[in-house]
């Protein structure tokens, strides 16, 4: 902003130039002043970037993890009920082997239920 003790200047085209002068004065001010609300804000939008990346990764590891839980475990889960409802079908009260359920991987030791 111009010295309030230079002297003013006289004439259209002095008022026009201290007009342009204020002007520029006041855009860099109002620049400067967004630039210092804008650096903190985007610092903070990247931190919350970084977080959600991370995050995002380790829910999608989670996810291939259960998703090969699920196709391990699939067997069991349609051979288990086959043998459930096969065994009241035939009017018996269902007990599990695993070893005499067909369908089923071998195990060591039988469970039953």
């Amino acid at each position: 902003m111009p010295c309030s003790t230079a002297k003013k200047r006289s004439g259209i085209i002095g008022s026009y130039q201290d007009d342009v002068v204020t002007a520029q004065y006041r855009s860099e001010a109002f620049v400067e002043q967004l630039q210092n609300f804008i650096d903190p804000v985007s610092s903070i939008l990247w931190g919350w970037l970084l977080i959600y990346v991370l995050l995002a990764t380790g829910l999608g590891v989670l996810t291939l993890l259960n998703v090969t839980a699920i196709l391990l475990l699939s067997q069991w889960a349609i051979a288990v009920p086959a043998d459930y409802e096969r065994s009241l079908a035939e009017g018996r009260k269902p007990v599990f082997v695993a070893s005499t359920t067909p369908g089923l991987p071998t195990v060591s030791r039988d469970i039953v239920w």
